[in-house]
């Protein structure tokens, strides 16, 4: 009875029991390879098989393998194949990215792509109409591997603009990319808007030597003023400021306040909540907090570098920590999940993780509606 009572305490996945998680290998029972309500259970299984060396056992690697084709197309099978290395399913991955690109897993099955074999993305790459979704995706990943082919689309004038942007998006999420970017940028190659977004971009960038390589670049208001650099306080203050236009403001790509920050439901679950700072900050804590990120940065918002022994290097917030894993939140509000043995280190950033220049063009009028329509977002009167 005492034991019978343990054992109603488990998680639902004991249920299966180890010798029922093997019959999910080729060969098994057929009452229970038809299961429908197993591919749950056993994902807990597997869950709890992370970290265990595969190649010792056959018969549990071929089980895992059952359980990635189970889940084949659906997010958990990026969980499944990324944690047990299972190359051989690494197709699988392409697959799901070509129907589900802007899935909140799609960067994670794209960083172990890069691991595995980079060139699987090619066919979805390969041509001038390449799925802008799948370049965000890249960009939110922040993996340098597409670097090559992200330039590429960039270069060419005939594409789509949505693709070219995408593309350079794509390359300013990493530090080679975005030199890549400054490069073409000061050879003639980027022109107009596609000039003015790399601009911002790069003035934005998280890496000091990256922000002054954008020094000259871009045709924005402060940049033709010929005064790079946030507008003056004093001036935006008392600017009188329009929220419809600040609120169209923010939605820009270019401002990217949506990518890291939710407003009454819209964005990435990154930053702080917009969605009633109205009535947190006043308009001049708000300047602050846009123009000097790094001067105030909130409780449970500092940034972590956290570096592997494979080499691989995440940039997030620490969203958990145990003897086992690590999972650190990154812009876009993905979740980088890490096996503590494998961290090398972990360094508390100084600065911000909200880049400073976010303003620097926008001019005394574009900040000023800005912090119009951030003063106006408050709880909804009773």
């Amino acid at each position: 009875m005492t034991r019978h009572t343990r054992t109603s305490r488990f998680r639902p996945w004991a249920a299966l029991g180890l010798s029922g998680f093997l019959a999910l290998a080729p060969g098994c029972p057929p009452a229970l390879a038809r299961a429908d309500d197993t591919s749950d259970v056993a994902l807990e299984a597997v869950r709890r098989l992370k970290g265990m060396d595969l190649s010792a056992n056959p018969s549990l690697r071929a089980a895992v393998e059952n359980i990635a084709d189970r889940l084949r197309g659906q997010p958990a099978s990026v969980e499944v194949i990324r944690d047990f290395d299972l190359r051989s399913r690494a197709g699988h991955l392409v697959e799901f990215l070509r129907h589900h690109p802007e899935d909140a897993a799609a960067p994670e099955a794209i960083r172990y792509l890069a691991r595995a074999d980079a060139r699987l993305l090619d066919p979805l790459l390969g041509s001038p109409t390449a799925p802008p979704p799948l370049l965000k995706a890249i960009a939110r990943s922040g993996q340098p591997e597409w670097n090559d082919r992200s330039e590429a689309l960039l270069a060419v004038a005939a594409a789509p603009a949505s693709v070219r942007e995408s593309a350079l998006d794509a390359l300013l999420q990493n530090e080679p990319g975005a030199r890549r970017v400054a490069e073409m940028a000061r050879k003639g190659s980027l022109q107009g808007p596609l000039l003015d977004r790399a601009a911002e971009g790069l003035r934005s960038a998280r890496w000091p030597a990256v922000r002054e390589l954008a020094s000259g670049l871009g045709r924005g208001p402060a940049a033709q003023a010929g005064t790079p650099g946030a507008p003056p306080k004093q001036k935006v203050l008392d600017a009188h400021g329009d929220v419809a236009r600040g609120a169209q403001l923010i939605r820009r790509d270019t401002v990217g306040c949506l990518a890291c920050h939710k407003i009454r439901g819209e964005g990435a679950d990154f930053g702080p909540a917009l969605t009633e700072i109205g009535a947190k900050l006043g308009k001049e804590a708000l300047y602050d907090a846009i123009v000097e990120p790094s001067a105030g940065i909130g409780f449970g918002y500092e940034g972590w570098l956290v570096a592997t022994r494979d080499g691989e290097e995440f940039v997030g917030l620490l969203s958990s920590e145990t003897d086992q894993e690590l999972v650190l939140k990154q812009a876009g509000g993905n979740l980088a999940r890490l096996r503590k043995p494998d961290v090398l280190r972990k360094d508390k950033q100084a600065q911000s993780l909200m880049p400073a220049g976010l303003a620097d063009n926008l001019g005394v009028q574009g900040l000023a509606d800005v912090l119009a329509y951030l003063a106006s977002l408050r709880p909804p009167t009773p």
